[in-house]
């Protein structure tokens, strides 16, 4: 394939009221109890650790925010492999291996806290602006029904505040 040659044009555009694109940014999902359906689950290793993760991707299932994007990494680290058994048992998956068809259009109940990312600097040495992320944790089933089962329809935002819920440090699941 050749390469073009290259034409000069001009086009007037008058940009100067305009303020630059810094990127697409979306509004967090408020921290709060969802629904949460599975959509995608990719295998990845850590630029920086090298450790091997899923990154999986959620949709949530109903109310006000239906359909909205949220994700989440679960390592598979010894410190972290709680997490992934978290989700494993809220999926009903097999819990000798992980397969990721056993985990896509799985819906569970699920907790959205807020983190801060970690400082950065730009090129020229400047900070950049704190980011904040989504994060799902307290993974758990709809209920008790094996997995095959429709489960019964219940609103995306729980009633419960997300403070009463405690917070099981080693990532054990817990049921409703």
């Amino acid at each position: 394939m050749s390469e073009e040659q290259f034409t000069d044009f001009e086009v007037d555009v008058n940009l100067e009221a305009t303020e630059a694109w810094g990127g697409e940014q979306r509004p967090l999902l408020p921290q709060g109890d969802y629904l949460l359906t599975v959509t995608n689950m990719l295998q990845k290793t850590g630029k920086e650790s090298g450790g091997a993760y899923f990154a999986v991707t959620f949709d949530v299932a109903e109310g006000e925010f239906v359909g909205q994007k949220v994700y989440n990494n679960y390592s598979l680290s010894d410190k972290a492999i709680g997490r992934l058994k978290s989700l494993m048992v809220a999926c009903k998956t097999q819990l000798d291996k992980v397969i990721a068809r056993q985990f896509v259009g799985q819906t569970i109940k699920a907790t959205i806290t807020h983190t801060e990312g970690s400082p950065q600097i730009d090129q020229n040495g400047n900070p950049k602006p704190i980011k904040i992320f989504a994060n799902v944790v307290n993974e758990l089933p709809l209920d008790d029904a094996p997995a095959e089962k429709p489960a019964a329809k219940t609103p995306a935002i729980m009633n419960k505040p997300a403070a009463a819920k405690p917070v099981v440090g080693n990532g054990a699941a817990r049921r409703a």
